[in-house]
């Protein structure tokens, strides 16, 4: 069977992002939104605990990896385009290490606001298997670590007023807005206005509940 007319107008608009990519050399793209932690923990369960009908499981290995608007930013410097990434963490360990991290695979930081007693995102996934089988692991439990307040005034403002400052020197804009409070309505309708006013192309990966927020974007 044939594309449908909307399959057809969303194929054309993915080959002319991807066209546009291409065509970047020497680049800088403006990504905001949100920066959290991927934690995965991985073991056996073997067993049913005594006192409830849920499994044990017996770790065997931990893994941290950046996460949403992060991984966004490696994935575009591992394509050989420069980000410029504007975020928010705590001063935690989460926080650290997620810039440790990105600092390690030579993605700029300096636009990654450091909250003072803010709760770095940090979403956990528990996966196992049984120690007598040869089987794939499978998802036991997922736990978030969040901050419930939104993202100061004072630090949104400037995360937005810094980006809008890159705007001169860029080839795309990318919103990457995973419901963590970055990406809000009037940061984001600030950007898209200055973005369409200098012609720079404008990428958005938001979660349904912030479609409203994507209005006048190319993508």
């Amino acid at each position: 069977m044939g594309m449908s007319d909307e399959e057809v107008e969303v194929h054309d608009q993915l080959t002319n992002l991807k066209r546009e990519l291409k065509s970047i050399d020497e680049a800088k793209i403006v990504l905001i939104g949100d920066v959290i932690m991927d934690c995965y923990i991985h073991g056996y369960a073997n067993n049913l605990n005594s006192r409830a009908p849920v499994p044990v499981l017996r770790e065997t290995m931990r893994e941290e990896d950046v996460g949403a608007a992060a991984h966004v930013a490696r994935g575009l410097n591992s394509m050989g385009l420069e980000s410029h990434l504007f975020g928010v963490v705590g001063d935690d360990r989460a926080g650290l290490s997620i810039l440790d991290a990105l600092d390690h695979e030579g993605v700029k930081t300096d636009g990654i606001a450091i909250v003072e007693g803010r709760t770095t995102t940090v979403k956990t996934r528990l996966l196992a298997t049984r120690e007598s089988l040869v089987q794939d692991e499978q998802l036991l439990l997922r736990w978030d670590i969040e901050e419930d307040d939104p993202v100061p005034d004072e630090a949104s403002i400037g995360l937005y007023d810094q980006a809008i400052h890159e705007l001169d020197k860029a080839k795309a804009v990318i919103l990457s807005d995973y419901g963590q409070g970055v990406v809000n309505d009037s940061g984001a309708d600030r950007l898209i206005k200055h973005a369409l006013e200098k012609n720079v192309p404008i990428i958005a990966d938001p979660k349904l509940t912030g479609l409203h927020r994507t209005h006048g974007v190319d993508w």
